[in-house]
């Protein structure tokens, strides 16, 4: 009875994994491409305000007196520094704000996945199912005498797909 439910909740997971693999797939480079944005954007606004930091004022003053139209801007900025590296500042953590976003939503699914690897004894109901022991992402195809007839990666798809047909050849026996 045990090993049926054991069985059937394992043949779950192994279906909704293959599911979640492609959507995974396509979910996961839209956020890849998000967080690549939002670090470069980062790094822009963290190297602007270094820059701005650095900034020779009496050679950007000659050139304003040049009539300098980038002179002229930079010495707006140069009259209030503080409002300038404020506004990078917030620049700076809008974008690692959202770059923490696009890391969360693409490793959640990957973190939930794991948790589907819990297993809960029906006999030790007591327990926490998130307190039990965490497995790995072998499976162990074991007959009725207790022989091992095969052991599978169950993040590879081929073999996830061996273990189905396997399992459905053992029943059949």
């Amino acid at each position: 009875m045990i090993s049926k439910l054991l069985l059937q909740r394992s043949l779950h997971w192994l279906n909704s994994s293959l599911r979640t693999d492609v959507s995974l797939l396509h979910m996961g480079s839209f956020f890849l491409f998000g967080i690549f944005i939002a670090f470069i954007l980062a790094g822009f606004f963290a190297g602007i305000e270094v820059g701005f930091v650095s900034l020779n004022r009496l050679a950007v003053e000659l050139r304003k007196k040049q009539r300098s139209k980038s002179a002229g801007i930079l010495s707006q900025f140069l009259d209030e520094p503080s409002k300038f590296i404020y506004a990078m500042n917030v620049g700076i953590v809008m974008m690692l704000v959202i770059y923490g976003l696009f890391v969360d939503k693409l490793l959640t699914p990957l973190w939930l996945q794991t948790e589907s690897y819990l297993l809960d004894d029906p006999k030790n109901s007591s327990v926490n199912i998130k307190e039990q022991f965490l497995h790995t992402q072998f499976f162990t195809l074991v007959d009725r005498q207790g022989r091992v007839r095969g052991i599978y990666d169950g993040i590879k798809k081929d073999e996830v797909k061996q273990l189905l047909t396997d399992i459905n050849e053992l029943l059949a026996e």
